[in-house]
C-alpha cells in the first residue's frame, strides 16, 4: 500500500464496522497533470473516501485501489469530464495490469481551495464511452 494511505488506514479506517463514522482527515496523494481551468494540481483523499472504499470494495481490490491510486492520479493514460447529473468534475483513467481503473476528482472551485478524490473503482473498457475525453 502507498505508505500515507496504509498510515490513514490503519490509524482510522482498519476493523471499523461497516457505515460507521470516522473522523474527517486529509492527506495529499500527488498532482494532477495540469489542465485548464484546473485551479491547483494537488489532489487529496479524506479518510471519508477510504472508508467509503472499505465498504464498497472487496479487501482484494480495496488494497489494489490504495496501491495504485497515486498512479492513476500522477500518470493517467486518460482525462474525462464526469456526466453532469454526477458528482465529482474530473474522471482519470489508468490501464493496470489487473484492468482499467478510474479515480473520480471534485476540482476546486475558487482559488486555494482544494481537489479530493471522491471515489475510484475498476472499470470495463465499454463503459469508458460514456465519458468525454478533456
Amino acid at each position: 500500500m502507498n505508505t500515507k494511505l496504509k498510515n490513514l488506514h490503519r490509524k482510522y479506517i482498519h476493523l471499523t464496522n461497516k457505515l460507521s463514522k470516522v473522523a474527517k482527515r486529509n492527506t495529499f496523494l500527488g498532482e494532477v497533470p495540469k489542465l485548464k481551468g484546473l485551479k491547483s494540481k494537488r489532489v487529496y483523499i479524506s479518510t471519508w473516501c477510504l472508508k467509503h472504499l472499505y465498504d464498497k470494495r472487496t479487501a482484494v481490490e480495496y488494497e489494489y485501489i490504495v496501491e495504485y491510486l497515486s498512479m492513476v492520479l500522477k500518470f493517467p493514460d486518460n482525462i474525462y469530464t464526469n456526466l453532469p447529473n454526477r458528482q465529482g468534475d474530473l474522471v482519470l483513467h489508468r490501464r493496470l495490469k489487473d484492468g482499467d481503473y478510474i479515480a473520480i476528482v471534485e476540482t476546486a472551485k475558487k482559488s486555494g481551495n482544494t481537489n479530493h478524490v471522491l471515489t475510484s473503482f475498476r472499470i470495463k473498457k465499454k463503459d469508458m464511452k460514456r465519458f468525454n475525453k478533456v
